[in-house]
């Protein structure tokens, strides 16, 4: 007499199945997979309703984020519509309400702004330091955060700082021209007058060969101005 087969099904009262066994059978599913379910039944319907409190706990995350977003969106948009002697206080009370949003690091950002309209310029550099801190690199955010860092050190006469800053920034392409300036400016502002000329003429190089390259009337302009200042100060030394 040959041994039963495994996956000879077995059979069971239809009233002793629960309706996950009974669509199992009725999907004529092998006997090792009706046994499986059988012995780990407990362990399976756990799992499954897990899952099911897990894809219900995503979707209600989900449309709290989206509703934060969106409040936070209104509160900034509410705060900036202030009076300046109030808008202090409401771009706080957002950050504290709203913490981890753009909304928030946008209402940062303009409390730092905010600190150099008032000229408190120290408040202003270190207000922007914590901004820098928060942006990675490669960050839009990240140059004119710089620059305007750059601006607070030279307000507060912190030009060593400044001059660090402005070097930093000279790294981005779109911010060179600028932080070429106010570098050789802070070299002036130091007679440092062969510091300045070599500032100048290093990114004057670098923009001669991009005038040539595009035929830039812009380029060709701002080296104009470049050769002007070296002039200029060549004449002191």
């Amino acid at each position: 007499m040959a041994a039963p087969s495994v996956f000879e099904k077995k059979h069971i009262d239809p009233s002793r199945m629960g309706k996950i066994e009974s669509l199992l059978v009725h999907f004529n599913l092998p006997a090792p997979v009706l046994e499986g379910y059988r012995a780990h039944r407990g362990l399976i319907h756990a799992i499954f309703i897990g899952l099911i409190i897990l894809v219900v706990a995503l979707s209600l995350y989900s449309s709290w984020h989206s509703q934060r977003i969106e409040k936070s969106a209104t509160a900034l948009a509410t705060a900036l519509a202030q009076e300046k002697s109030a808008l202090g206080d409401h771009l706080a009370r957002l950050m504290n309400t709203y913490p981890r949003t753009n909304a928030a690091l946008w209402a940062e950002i303009e409390l730092a702004h905010l600190k150099m309209e008032q000229k408190d310029y120290a408040g202003a550099v270190g207000a922007y330091t914590v901004l820098l801190g928060k942006v990675s690199d490669g960050n839009p955010l990240q140059p004119p955060l710089l620059y305007a860092l750059a601006q607070a050190q030279e307000a507060a006469g912190k030009y060593d700082e400044t001059i660090a800053t402005y070097e930093k920034l000279q790294k981005h392409q779109t911010y060179q021209f600028m932080a070429t300036i106010g570098l050789g400016g802070q070299y002036e502002a130091k007679k440092d007058w062969v510091k300045a000329i070599a500032v100048y003429e290093g990114y004057k190089a670098r923009m001669q060969g991009q005038a040539v390259q595009a035929g830039d009337a812009v380029t060709n302009e701002a080296i104009a101005m470049l050769d002007e200042k070296i002039a200029l100060l060549r004449a002191r030394q």
